[in-house]
Parts: C-alpha cells; sequence; structure tokens
C-alpha cells in the first residue's frame, strides 16, 4: 500500500525546520526545477560576497539555501547553516542565530544524528523563548518531538508536540495546528492506537480545508484512509483515497495520484476483488510510466503480479514479477549514480568557494589603495610618501598571489594529467565492475526464480506474508514451499514450508541455497518424504554428500558448511515442526483480553545441531513437535538475520524483542505486518547497515481453512 511519509512509519510526516510555517515532506528525485532554484541562489550569494555584504539579506540567503540541501546533501546544508549563524551573530540578530542553529540541528537529523540534532534545536529553543518568539518556540518545540519519535521515545515525542500545539493554538497559528495534529497522529498510529491516531488525522484535516490547503488534505485523506483500511473499514477507506484521488489531479500532483491508484487498488485486494484492483494498478502503472515515476512503477508491478496470482493467471503473474524485479534492481542502481552526482556537486562547489576568497583578498588589496589616495591635500608630502609605501606593498602583494597562482596552475595541470590517468583507470575497473555486477545481478534473477511465487504461495495459504531481504544482491537465505496432494485432489491436501539460513550471505551463501534448494526438491517431490525430521535427516545426509563433508580424512580443505532451518508441515488439523538450530514462533489470542490485545506467544525450539558441517554422532536425527489447529494461530518462520541486527550502539535486536513485536501485530492483516516489520527494522538499525540476510514466513491459519 502507498503512504506519503519522509520517515520510517506508515504515515506522511510533517517536519517544520523553518519559523513561518509546516508543510508536509515527502522525498523525491531532484527535479531540473529545484536544480534551477539552488543555481539562481548560489549565483545570487556569489554576487552578494563580491559585494562584501553582511546584511540581514545574506544570512536569510544562507539559511535558505541550507533547507535546499537538507534533502539532498545535508553535509552542504550544514555548511551554510553554520555560515549563516556567524554572520548573524555578528549582526546582533538573536532571532536570526536562533533560526539558523535550529537549521544545523534539521541539517544533522538527515544526516541521522539525532542526538546532536536535538542539542542544536534545544539551544534554539532557548534562544527563542528568551526573546518571545512563540511561533519559534513551536517551531523548535516540534523539531524536538519529530527527534523522539525517531527515536521510539514515543511519550517524550508526544510531549513536545501537545506543547507545539498548545502555543500554536494560543497565536492562532492554523497551519502549525495542522502540522502538530498530524505529528501527534502519526505517534499514535505507531504504537496501533489507531482510533486516537484518526481523531488527530481528523482534527489536521479539518484545518486544511479551512485554510484551503488541497495538497495537506490529499496527505491527510491518505492517512485516514490506512487506518480504515488496516481496521477493515473499506467502503469509508475508498471514500477518502478516491477524495484524495480528486485532490492531486486538481493540484497536478501526478506522482501522488499513482499513490492514491495504487492505495485504490489494494483495498479491492483485500476485499477480493481482483478485477476492480487490476483496473487501478494497471492505471497506476501507465501514468508511472509517463511520468517517470520508478518508484511508484514498482509498487503497482507488485500489485499486478499478486492480482494475477490470484485470478490464477500464471503466465501474467510471472511476467509482471519480472517486470517488478527489474525496475527495483534499475532504483537500486539510480540511487548509486545519484550519490556520483553529489559528490561532484560538492566538488564544484568547493572549487567555487576557493575563487571567490582569492576574488574577495584583491579586492580587500584595492580597498586599501582607495583609502590612499582619498587622504587630505594638505599632508601632500605624507600623502605622496605613503601612496609609494602602499603601491609597494600591492606590488609585493600581487606579485605573491601571482606566484599563488602559477603555483595552482602548476598544481591544476599535475592534477589534470593525474585525472586522466586515473580516468582510463577507473574505465577499465568500471567495465570489469560492470562485468561482475552483471554476472551477479543475473544470479539474482536465477534465484528469484526458483524461490517460490505467489502464485504457489496463495494457492496454498490464503493470507501469509514473507519478508525477505538479503544483506547484499544475492541471499544465502531462502524460503520454500510446496503443496502436496497424495490423492491428486484437495483432500487430504497439506503444505510444507521452510525458512532456511545458510553459512555465509552474498555469492558464497547463494551457492548454497541453490544446492538446499534443489536437495528438499529431491527430498519431497521426488522421493516422497514428507515427515519434517525425516526431510531434515535426508537433507543432512545429501549436504554433507554434495560438500564431501563424509570424507574420512580431514586434509583442512573439507567444507564445514551448511545450513539452519525452520520447517513445517500444515494440514487441516495440526501442524507439525522440526527445526535445526532455529525455533517455530506460535502466536494465539490471549484468552483473558480479547483479540484486541497482544497475544499469548510459544517458541518451540528446534534440535542444537546444524543441517551439514562437522558431524561426531554416529546418525543424525532430528525431533517432530505438532500442535493442533484447533483455534486462530499465526506462526512465524525466522532465520537468525532479524535478531542479529545491531543498531548504532551496537545492541541486537534479539529475539526477546522479536517475540514481543510478532506478538503485538498478530492480528493484524498480514500485509500489513510485513510492512510493520521492514518499518521496525528500519527504525531499529537507523544509519547502521545490514549485517546479515533476514527472512520471516509470516503464516494465519484458521482450524479448517488450509485450501
Amino acid at each position: 500500500m502507498i503512504f506519503t511519509r519522509s520517515r520510517p512509519t506508515f504515515f506522511i510526516v510533517t517536519l517544520l525546520f523553518t519559523v513561518a510555517f509546516v508543510t508536509p515532506i515527502a522525498v523525491f528525485s531532484q527535479s531540473s526545477a529545484q536544480q534551477t532554484v539552488t543555481d539562481s541562489l548560489t549565483q545570487t550569494l556569489a554576487q552578494y560576497t563580491e559585494q562584501n555584504r553582511t546584511d540581514t539579506a545574506t544570512v536569510n540567503l544562507l539559511n535558505r539555501l541550507a533547507r535546499e540541501y537538507f534533502t539532498r546533501t545535508p553535509e552542504k546544508a550544514l555548511g551554510y547553516a553554520r555560515r549563516a549563524v556567524v554572520l548573524a551573530d555578528k549582526l546582533g540578530d538573536v532571532k536570526a542565530v536562533a533560526q539558523s542553529i535550529s537549521n544545523i540541528g534539521a541539517a544533522y537529523f538527515y544526516q541521522g544524528k539525532y542526538d546532536v540534532a536535538l542539542e542544536n534545536h534545544l539551544a534554539a529553543l532557548r534562544l527563542r523563548d528568551s526573546i518571545g518568539d512563540k511561533q519559534g518556540e513551536a517551531a523548535s518545540l516540534n523539531n524536538i518531538g519529530l527527534i523522539y519519535a525517531e527515536q521510539s521515545k514515543y511519550d517524550l515525542a508526544l510531549e513536545y508536540h501537545q506543547k507545539a500545539l498548545k502555543l500554536r493554538e494560543g497565536i492562532g497559528d492554523k497551519q502549525g495546528m495542522s502540522s502538530s495534529y498530524s505529528n501527534i497522529g502519526l505517534i499514535y498510529s505507531d504504537r496501533f492506537r489507531f482510533d486516537e491516531a484518526k481523531e488527530n488525522f481528523v482534527k489536521a484535516l479539518g484545518i486544511f480545508r479551512e485554510i484551503g490547503d488541497k495538497q495537506g488534505e490529499a496527505s491527510l485523506l491518505n492517512n485516514i484512509g490506512k487506518i480504515l483500511t488496516i481496521q477493515s473499514n473499506y467502503i469509508e477507506a475508498l471514500e477518502c483515497y478516491n477524495q484524495s484521488l480528486q485532490l492531486k489531479k486538481q493540484t497536478g500532483n501526478q506522482e501522488g495520484q499513482c499513490s492514491s491508484l495504487n492505495n485504490i487498488s489494494n483495498v479491492y485486494i483485500e476485499q477480493k476483488k481482483y478485477h476492480e484492483a487490476l483496473k487501478y494498478s494497471l492505471e497506476a502503472l501507465e501514468l508511472a510510466e509517463t511520468i517517470g515515476a520508478k518508484l511508484r512503477q514498482q509498487e503497482a508491478l507488485e500489485s499486478i503480479s499478486e492480482i494475477y496470482s490470484a485470478l490464477g493467471d500464471k503466465g501474467q503473474a510471472l511476467e509482471y514479477y519480472k517486470r517488478f524485479v527489474g525496475t527495483r534492481n534499475e532504483i537500486l542502481s539510480q540511487e548509486s549514480q545519484n550519490k556520483a552526482l553529489q559528490l561532484q556537486a560538492q566538488y564544484e562547489s568547493e572549487k567555487k568557494d576557493q575563487e571567490i576568497k582569492l576574488l574577495t583578498k584583491d579586492n580587500e588589496l584595492q580597498g586599501t589603495v582607495r583609502n590612499s589616495l582619498l587622504a587630505g591635500g594638505a599632508l601632500l608630502v605624507v600623502l605622496l610618501g605613503l601612496m609609494i609605501r602602499r603601491y609597494r606593498e600591492k606590488k609585493r602583494a600581487n606579485e605573491e598571489i601571482l606566484r599563488q597562482q602559477q603555483a595552482l596552475e602548476e598544481q591544476a595541470r599535475e592534477i589534470t594529467i593525474f585525472n586522466l590517468s586515473l580516468e582510463e583507470k577507473n574505465e577499465q575497473l568500471g567495465e570489469k565492475n560492470r562485468e561482475i555486477m552483471d554476472s551477479i545481478f543475473y544470479a539474482e534473477r536465477i534465484q528469484s526464480a526458483v524461490l517460490p511465487h505467489q502464485i504457489h504461495m496463495l494457492g496454498a495459504l490464503s493470507e501469509h506474508f514473507i519478508l525477505y531481504k538479503p544483506r547484499d544482491i544475492v541471499s544465502g537465505d531462502f524460503y520454500w514451499c510446496q503443496t502436496i496432494r497424495p490423492n491428486g485432489s484437495d483432500d487430504g491436501a497439506f503444505v510444507i514450508v521452510a525458512a532456511v539460513d545458510c553459512t555465509g550471505h552474498g555469492v558464497p551463501g547463494a551457492f548454497m541455497s541453490m544446492i538446499g534448494n534443489s536437495t528438499l526438491n529431491q527430498i519431497v517431490m521426488e522421493n516422497h518424504i514428507y515427515d519434517p525430521a525425516r526431510i531434515l535427516e535426508e537433507l543432512h545426509i545429501a549436504i554433507r554428500s554434495a560438500l564431501q563433508q563424509d570424507e574420512e580424512e580431514d586434509d583442512g580443505n573439507n567444507s564445514r558448511d551448511g545450513m539452519d532451518i525452520c520447517l513445517c508441515r500444515i494440514d487441516r488439523a495440526e501442524v507439525t515442526f522440526a527445526g535445526a538450530k532455529r525455533p517455530l514462533y506460535i502466536m494465539r489470542p490471549n484468552a483473558d483480553i480479547g483479540s484486541e490485545g497482544a497475544w499469548d506467544v510459544e517458541e518451540i525450539k528446534g534440535d542444537k545441531v546444524s543441517i551439514g558441517g562437522k558431524q561426531k554422532e554416529e546418525r543424525r536425527t532430528f525431533t517432530n513437535h505438532t500442535r493442533p489447529i484447533d483455534q486462530e494461530m499465526a506462526l512465524y518462520l525466522t532465520t537468525d538475520g532479524f535478531i542479529d541486527q545491531p543498531n548504532p550502539n551496537n545492541d541486537r535486536y534479539g529475539s526477546r524483542r522479536l517475540k514481543t513485536k510478532l506478538a503485538e501485530m498478530a492480528l493484524l492483516p498480514a500485509r500489513v505486518q510485513r510492512q510493520t516489520m521492514l518499518n521496525e527494522l528500519k527504525q531499529f538499525q537507523s544509519s547502521t547497515g545490514q549485517r546479515d540476510d533476514i527472512t520471516i514466513v509470516g503464516l494465519k491459519l484458521r482450524p479448517d481453512k488450509i485450501e
């Protein structure tokens, strides 16, 4: 489902880093219009610098440039904001100093350095309070609330947003009030308190309508529609999405139209009205392709593949899934190119700054000579002496500048020659890198092709989700699923599903995953072994044989690679689980508090041995664990990637936190659960890189509902 938001949760966030007003911010690729504005502002700043202007207009210009670079190059934004602080302090303009410090906090926010950002916003808050700047004070309170929300300190975030709201109500700041209500609603939605979230979104929506802000109104309708969808109130959700779509058409927001069309399609998917859903997804895809919105194309292609899968058209489902994978790879490639363009822009800016410094120094010397010529006529002899002395000083200074320029030119020539040599080498390396990356991307397509497609998964389990997130392009994790019909009919049919973590990640792990996938197919589909424990025993024997681990002599070169696995057999009456170093999590509704609260958690641990690798015992065996399907339940099969993920403090996410999160969200629809876990991962890891491949398979079961 498509949402408008600039931080990693479900809905739109309104960020405030200016004094005057708040608008919803969504981060898109830099357009030519944005570049034109930036170039114009940079040229104006160069003119101001040449004129030695040190007035309030220069401070405002520096702060505006900082805001232009927040989301594109935060480091550059930080430089402009710091220059603005120094100049505003020289002018004695406390309000401008506070604004500039606030912009420094914003730049750190976009770099993910939340502690430093908080220090700057608290400093700006104290300054604004000291001069009675109520509107600026509310802005700082709002910014502090956003930082605490990003750190998942929801109580503190709520406290600061409510303080900001109270101030804005007192001064009649309608735009600011709508921002505060939106941010409060976001905090409640993050905590799954959807009724309170909707109440605040509705208040914000009323203000947007009152002041005629159609873009804000469209965004809030999208947020309310999302909550209504989660609450299964599909009729009102469709009304909100359709109203949002019409407003985006009025304002010419074509990318927003794609989001609304995809949201409408997703509601129809939830209602299993697949033909209606297909109409809106195809319309979203056509518009996204017209405007070149790759991210919206990716979302539409994924939905279309799922719809054709549900309609039983396997050919079309597979075709659109291939297009979805191709578009996703294009987006990943474009992100790398954008980073290179940012580095080039930074180089050009630094070069211009150096030229400006040289011009400034020359102007200072010329100013000194002019001042000497204006001395009083009565002191003609002294004046002539001073002029001669100044002339000599200027000559020496000019000679020094000339020497520096010649040295710079010589350095420039050396750099040019060096760059030409580097370019040649880079071109050779680039060609080799392209060949390697082409091979890896081709391997990724092969690996994607052997994974169970939604065609097969939906046929077996009507409500499920798969969170599959390789650390690199290819993965050492894989998931596996087969529907078994012993009599050729649905009578007596059952499903075998597994989540597997192979040794290593990237290309080595991918090789292991291909061996594991093909071996499981052979054991189950060719040898007709359906008992989970026996499947693992046969898999262990086959892996050791394939990797020659059963050789009696160990010369130090024998492979110790293997895999950990969680595997279940599911029929209409029961679930049978066997595991190798991986548990199965089972969630059931809590009988005391009902389905509205967190579910009870049962963790069934797998055996403490892996598949493959060194074997000391004569024969490796595994244990079956059986549970009846006598009530609604949710199963979660996982690899260890999610629990091992560290945050910036190097703390692991951990299995206890995972079980708590799964219990909190078990009652939600499967599609929402997947997005919830992605948001949780992004928020926890923050700026920390992904450590390992991640796989979670979630299944919702009800008595006699295995199709």
